[in-house]
This record gives C-alpha cells, sequence and structure tokens, in this order.
C-alpha cells in the first residue's frame, strides 16, 4: 500500500486520540488492510479526526460572518480599487503633459549671455599710442534677445547688445568706448518647414495621443466590468457547485446509513454497503474539489476587485445564478452598436490620423529647404552705456540684411525612403484595422450564437434535471421495495448529479455569454446602470498613488504558522467540524 500523505501532516499533540494514531500507524505500515470491513470503516473514522485537525483541510461550515457583496457593489469597488485600472489612469495626465510639452515649443524664450576678454601684445609701431610695455584692450559685452517661433515655421528675434572696450593706447577716441545695437531679425521657410501643419505636428499628434489615452481608460473600464462580472458569476457557480456536492455527500451518507441497518436485518447484500461506502468515498472527493475550486473562485474575484490582501478575507457572500432566460437582440443591432463603441477600433483610428500626420511631415521633407532671412537695427556708440543707447534710438548707425538660403540633399534619398515608409505604415495600421474589426464580428457572431444555443440548452437541462430527478425518487422507491438492486440506485444517483452539474453548467454559460455580448455591443454600461459621464469623472483623472506592499499592509497568510512543530499549534484549531466529518459523525458507535 502507498504511503498515506497524510503521514507528514499528522498532529502529535494531546488531542489526538490513541485510537487514531494507532489507525494510521496501521495503515502507514501494513501491506495487507484490515482483517474485515468493519474494522477498516472504523478505523477509516478514526483517521478523520486526524485529518480534521491537518492544517491542509479547510473548514466548509466556517462561523466568520461573509461580507454580502451585490454585484453593483463589485463593479463599483473594482473601479475604485482595481490596480491595472490605476496603472492605466496615468495615461491621460501622461499624455496632458506631453501635448503641453508640444505646445511650449511656441512659447517665447528669452536668452541671455555675459562675457569678457583682454589682450596684451607688445606694441606693433610708435603710432599704436603705446609709449613702453604692452598694448592692452579689454571687452566685456552683454546679450539680450528674446526669440519666439510661429506656428508657420517663422523665427522671430528681437534683441540688444552692449559692447564695452577699454584700451590704454593714447590714440583711442573714447576709452571706455560703449557700442549697442537694438535690432529685429526673422527667418522664414518657403518650401520645407512651411505652413502650421508641419510646425503643429507635435501639438497634433500630442491631442490626438491624449484622445487615445482617454479611449485606453474607457477600454479597461469595459474590460474590467466584464472581467467582475464574469469572476462574480465564477464564484456564485463554484459556490453552488460546491453546495451541490455536499448535498450528494449528505445523500450518499444517508444511503450508506441505510444499506448498514439493511444490512443488519439482512436485506442487503455486503456488495451494496461497499458500493454505498465506495459512492460516499467519491462525494468526498468531489466536495474537497469543490471547496479548493471554490476558493480560487474568489481570490480570482477578489484579485480582479484589487481587495485580495488589502481588505478583510472574511468570506464573499455572492448572488446565485440568474435562472431567467435573457433576451436575444437583433444581430443587426448588436453589430450596429459594436461598431460604435468598440474602443479598439476607435483607438486605431486615432493610431491611423497620428500616422497621416508623419506622413504630410514626411511629404514636406522632401522638398528642398529655401529660407527667407531678414534683419535690421539702429547702433549706437559713446562714451557711457546710457549715452550710447540714446544715440541708438536717435538712430546715428543702422544696419540690415536680407537673404535667400538654399539646401538640398543629393538626390533626396533618405527624405523620399521616410515618406515611403511612413505610407506603409498607415497602410499596415488599416489593415490592422480591418482585422480588429474582423475579430469583433467573430466574436460577435460566437457570443450571438452562444446566447440563442445557450437558451435552448437551459430548456433541455431543466427537462433532463426533472426527468432524472423523478428517476431516482422511482429507483430508489423500487429498491427500498426490494425491486430494484442498489447499483441501479447509485446510477440512478449518478445521473440525477449529473443533469444538476449539467443545468448549473447551462446557467453559467449563459450567464457569461451574455456578458460577452453586452461587452461587444456597447450595451455593458447602461446594464448596469451606468453613463460615461459619471465614469470619465471617476477615471480620467490620475488616482492617489498606491505605496507597494510592505510586511505590516501584506501580513502572511495563516497557514505559514503550521510551519512550527504540530504540538505548539493552538488547542483549539480544528474543532469546528467541517462538512466531510460531520458525515461521518453517528457513525463511530
Amino acid at each position: 500500500m502507498a504511503e498515506s500523505p497524510m503521514e507528514s501532516e499528522t498532529p502529535a499533540n494531546e488531542h489526538a486520540s490513541a485510537r487514531a494514531l494507532d489507525a494510521l500507524n496501521i495503515w502507514n505500515t501494513t501491506q495487507t488492510g484490515y482483517s474485515d470491513y468493519q474494522s477498516g470503516l472504523e478505523a477509516d473514522i478514526d483517521i478523520l479526526q486526524i485529518v480534521r485537525q491537518s492544517p491542509l483541510v479547510m473548514d466548509l461550515d466556517t462561523d466568520i460572518a461573509p461580507m454580502q457583496l451585490t454585484l453593483r457593489e463589485a463593479i463599483d469597488l473594482a473601479l475604485e480599487k482595481n490596480l491595472g485600472l490605476s496603472i492605466t489612469r496615468y495615461s491621460p495626465g501622461i499624455s496632458l503633459d506631453t501635448l503641453t510639452v508640444a505646445e511650449a515649443a511656441f512659447d517665447p524664450t528669452i536668452n541671455a549671455s555675459l562675457t569678457a576678454d583682454e589682450s596684451g601684445s607688445p606694441p606693433s609701431s610708435s603710432l599704436s599710442g603705446v609709449s613702453s610695455g604692452r598694448a592692452v584692450n579689454a571687452d566685456q559685452q552683454f546679450n539680450l534677445s528674446v526669440d519666439k517661433r510661429f506656428t508657420y515655421g517663422t523665427e522671430v528675434s528681437l534683441g540688444t547688445r552692449l559692447n564695452r572696450a577699454t584700451t590704454n593706447s593714447s590714440n583711442a577716441l573714447l576709452n571706455p568706448d560703449y557700442s549697442t545695437r537694438l535690432g529685429l531679425s526673422f527667418r522664414q521657410p518657403l518650401l520645407s518647414g512651411f505652413g502650421q501643419t508641419v510646425n503643429l505636428a507635435d501639438v497634433t499628434k500630442a491631442r490626438i495621443g491624449l484622445r487615445s489615452s482617454r479611449l485606453e481608460v474607457r477600454r479597461e473600464v469595459l474590460d474590467l466590468i466584464a472581467d467582475v462580472e464574469m469572476a462574480y458569476w465564477n464564484l456564485a457557480a463554484a459556490r453552488q457547485r460546491q453546495a451541490l456536492y455536499i448535498s450528494n455527500l449528505r445523500l450518499a451518507k444517508s444511503l450508506l446509513e441505510e444499506n448498514l441497518e439493511r444490512e443488519r436485518v439482512g436485506l442487503a447484500t455486503r456488495l451494496d454497503v461497499l458500493q454505498a461506502e465506495a459512492s460516499l468515498a467519491a462525494r468526498s472527493e468531489d466536495v474537497i474539489l469543490a471547496q479548493e475550486t471554490a476558493d480560487n473562485a474568489e481570490d480570482g474575484l477578489r484579485s480582479v476587485l484589487g481587495v485580495l490582501y488589502s481588505e478583510s478575507l472574511n468570506p464573499l457572500a455572492v448572488e446565485p445564478l440568474p435562472e431567467n432566460d435573457p433576451e436575444l437582440p437583433e444581430f443587426r443591432d448588436s453589430v450596429t452598436g459594436a461598431l460604435s463603441s468598440d474602443m479598439d477600433s476607435q483607438i486605431q483610428l486615432e493610431l491611423i490620423d497620428q500616422l497621416g500626420v508623419d506622413v504630410k511631415v514626411a511629404n514636406n521633407n522632401t522638398l528642398p529647404d529655401l529660407d527667407l532671412y531678414a534683419g535690421a537695427g539702429v547702433l549706437g556708440r559713446e562714451s557711457s552705456a546710457d549715452y550710447s543707447y540714446k544715440s541708438a534710438f536717435e538712430s546715428k548707425g543702422y544696419d540690415w540684411n536680407v537673404g535667400l538660403e538654399f539646401s538640398m540633399p543629393w538626390g533626396m534619398r533618405a527624405q523620399e525612403a521616410r515618406l515611403r515608409s511612413s505610407v506603409r505604415s498607415v497602410y499596415r495600421a488599416e489593415t490592422r484595422l480591418a482585422e480588429i474589426q474582423q475579430e469583433l464580428m467573430r466574436r460577435l457572431r460566437l457570443a450571438w450564437r452562444s446566447i440563442a444555443s445557450g437558451r435552448e440548452r437551459l430548456a433541455t437541462t431543466r427537462a433532463s434535471l426533472r426527468l432524472n430527478e423523478e428517476s431516482f425518487e422511482q429507483e430508489r422507491a423500487r429498491y427500498d421495495a426490494g425491486l430494484s438492486n442498489f447499483r441501479n440506485v447509485l446510477e440512478a444517483q449518478r445521473d440525477f448529479d449529473n443533469a444538476k452539474l449539467r443545468h448549473l453548467a447551462a446557467l453559467y454559460d449563459l450567464r457569461q455569454a451574455v456578458v460577452l455580448l453586452a461587452r461587444l455591443d456597447g450595451r455593458l454600461l447602461a446594464r448596469h446602470g451606468f453613463n460615461w459621464d459619471e465614469v470619465d469623472d471617476g477615471t480620467q483623472t490620475p488616482p492617489t498613488p498606491i505605496a507597494p506592499l510592505s510586511e505590516e499592509r501584506w501580513p502572511a497568510p495563516e497557514f505559514n504558522s503550521f510551519n512550527q512543530e504540530p504540538a505548539t499549534l493552538p488547542a483549539s484549531y480544528g474543532n469546528v467540524p467541517d462538512a466531510l466529518t460531520e458525515t461521518y459523525q453517528g457513525m463511530e458507535n
């Protein structure tokens, strides 16, 4: 006989009965099992007392008050706390800052500089005005300008320059010598770089990016609502399946007790009892697996809600799966709604617009550079700074310039390649849009068809459930009257159990299809009483930053405490019976 997996989990403390420990030792050491059926059954019951105290066996009938949660409450909680949505909600703020950066390219820029230099050299002639030593010349210059770029590509600069020059030459007419200039200059592209389309390209793309980020938040909201509803009904189905298995377990227990009594009075054979015990063992396994599935489903719902570890871990009490037969909308209406509300298509259209801007920029860049530039200024020169500026304002001096600059790469190969690449990117994005819409139609047809067939399936499972229930009751009555054998009863019970499971599966699959169709054809928000105005108010702004989980905020799960020696477990551990051990109560005697 294989080694029992419970060997390392046996709590060897004063609460484990000697009888149970003896039974477990026989299990682990003997190869032939027990001498007879009755002693083996009694040993199994004793071993259950140890299993009940194992930290891996979870209580099915807990005394912790469950947290009542309706579907709308679950959705509201997810919109507030879901971490995936919180991450996406930062995107519009980032995109808005990107737009501000792009618009700031047209803000005026102030430039200022202050320089000083000095040179000393031997005089080159007697006319230099330096009698002996070195000719020393020093300059200090201050520049101030305001530059601005305009949406047509025009660049304008308004500035002033003040220069102070000193020398030790006796020939200098002004010492110190202050020269000033006040001037205006501009540069205007005439071919490449001309026009609002090219110069506002970054702004346009940033605005498209902002719209895309807001659409991404909306898509995340829709996906989250659908995920919450699916996880909610998944937990409801798991709980109902668990309750069904517990009901089957208690029925199997009742049949075993009945067969034991019938065997005692000579109305049942040992084979009938063995079959009843085998059925009870199988139902016990179903209950354990159903408990695990329900716990996993509850964790799945908690994860979608964003409260897996940050909130109370009391069990979640959800509503049962609806038994109603949902309406099936007209397929044409579903198609119209899907095409008008699909966020993936809208986001892809925004991307196509962005790529269209790149095409326009790339097309403009295939033109040669031809810039018109001009500038004019007034000059002043005096022995002091204020007089120098005064003379400049009196227009005692002036300068001006005007010209054209031309530049063109030989062959324009790079520019032509960038244009072809940008055009191909648009074609690829448009093909991707067609693929998105094709996949949307496929999923829409699948969901619509699933509801249509699911309604018929639900009707057939209801009929099958009623027929199998009646068949089981009649077969059991025949067995009680001695007109049938117990194997027929077990087969009728299995058929009845399978009918209940098929009916539950039909309810769950139909509900999943309803959610999916509502997500695809744009009815999901209205279905739960939402509209985009109120949803956008709560989701388009960046959320409060969430600190990473720490040891204090994320305490170790309770089962980590069972890494200690079994003798140190609290005396109260395992005292609450679960549904599995309840089925054996009263059978030890």
